[in-house]
């Protein structure tokens, strides 16, 4: 009889601790992803305040506005190292219509790379956007190749870019991954 019930408690046991895993992981999926945002030096969400994120962003990084004719475009880079490029950032009406996170700077081995892939990947899996749609647009000229992979997700998309230049000084070939987050308008 000991042993039947040593038995049973060694099988129900798992059970019994792994109840709670499965009740929560039920809860999470169950619910309706929140707002989506995105992580570059603080949460972003659209529509928020350009000045106010712009004076966040100060304090830790180097934020830079391009000199552009159609928008109030601006670029987010490491302060100590400002060839490290955090992100890019896009406003209508003083309004963040467009946020995007660089993941990988074109440099990274594969193994980095990968991780920087998984990384994006779980964001969108934290963000609960597990229903994406898939495109592979390419765009050539005489002197270059980009191709891409865009992954929708909701409100956000992953761009994985890989570009061939075939000649002159940027000769080479580079990939990178970014997470960005947009509204229709931009």
């Amino acid at each position: 009889m000991k042993t039947f019930l040593l038995l049973l408690k060694n099988m129900l046991m798992p059970a019994v601790l792994l109840l709670p895993l499965a009740a929560s992981a039920f809860a999470q999926a169950s619910q309706p992803p929140g707002p989506s945002s995105i992580w570059i030096g603080l949460p972003l969400q659209l529509g928020m305040p350009r000045d106010a994120i712009i004076a966040r962003l100060n304090e830790n990084y180097a934020v830079t506005k391009m000199k552009t004719d159609t928008g109030d475009d601006w670029i987010v880079t490491d302060k100590m190292k400002p060839n490290i490029w955090e992100g890019h950032l896009g406003f209508r009406d003083r309004k963040l219509i467009y946020a995007s996170r660089s993941w990988t700077q074109g440099d990274e081995d594969k193994y980095t790379f990968a991780q920087a892939l998984w990384g994006v990947l779980a964001q969108m899996e934290s963000d609960a956007q597990h229903s994406c749609s898939f495109e592979l647009p390419t765009t050539r000229s005489s002197i270059a190749e980009i191709r891409y992979v865009r992954l929708y997700c909701g409100a956000k998309r992953i761009e994985i870019t890989i570009t061939s230049v075939f000649s002159g000084e940027g000769k080479g070939q580079e990939v990178s991954i970014s997470e960005i987050l947009g509204s229709e308008a931009y």
